[in-house]
């Protein structure tokens, strides 16, 4: 037979994997959010560039630098 104090922390162990959980999968999705949002920002340059947009102008609107 279980003690009380064991079952406490059991539910203490588990409500605290289940924040854990949470928490991560809060942080995973503002990462891939902000990864997504850096690729669209790298495509939309790559077809600016492919379609002779003026480099200055382009730097500008994007706000990029052009070793990038």
């Amino acid at each position: 037979m279980r003690t009380i104090a064991a079952k406490y922390i059991d539910e203490g162990r588990a409500e605290g994997r289940a924040e854990g959980i949470k928490l991560g999968e809060t942080k995973g999705k503002a990462e891939g959010r902000a990864e997504g949002r850096a690729e669209a920002a790298q495509e939309l340059a790559r077809n600016l560039l492919k379609a002779a947009f003026q480099l200055n102008l382009f730097l500008k609107i994007l706000d990029c630098q052009k070793k990038k």
